[in-house]
């Protein structure tokens, strides 16, 4: 499990053999990017593990899927409404 830290570059989010650091200047429809980049990620090493296992963990492990699924559902409706924000602002 990763543990938060604070280094020079940023606010470190997690490490996995290379370092995810956050610009503190970051935008939120990037880091939206980012995020969604992880989720669906995630959701493919999931539904990959829950193909292979089967039974009541492949079941565990689909409902896991389920919701990554509509965490990145969420990520994408909240990343389209920053874009449509972004167009009305630059109109």
């Amino acid at each position: 499990m990763a543990t938060p830290s604070v280094t020079k570059q940023g606010n470190e989010f997690f490490r996995v053999n290379g370092n995810y650091l956050i610009d503190p200047e970051s935008k939120p429809d990037d880091l939206l990017v980012d995020a969604l980049c992880f989720l669906e990620g995630a959701a493919e090493i999931v539904s990959d593990a829950a193909e292979d296992v089967g039974g009541a963990r492949g079941r565990t492990l689909w409902g896991a899927l389920y919701l990554i699924e509509m965490a990145l559902g969420a990520s994408r409706a909240a990343s389209s409404r920053f874009n449509e924000v972004a167009t009305v602002v630059r109109s």
